[in-house]
């Protein structure tokens, strides 16, 4: 998936003042940055995947009834 970069950083830059990722800066020519999630970042992610699997195991069970009605 391609992003522009101006995309791009200001997403990152968006959830870095949101407190979900860490932003370290290397003075490094060219410059460098790298990122890393903060406990709330990790938290957000459980919780997102918590209700993923639910969204999964839902649609599932919704083929299954869908099915049966057929």
């Amino acid at each position: 998936m391609s992003h522009p970069r101006a995309t791009l950083s200001t997403q990152l830059e968006e959830l870095v003042e949101a407190g979900y990722l860490a932003r370290e800066q290397y003075a490094e020519i060219p410059p460098r940055a790298e990122y890393d999630l903060t406990p709330t970042g990790e938290e957000l992610c459980r919780r997102l995947e918590a209700l993923l699997e639910w969204a999964e195991r839902e649609q599932s069970a919704n083929t299954v009834r869908s099915n049966q009605e057929t």
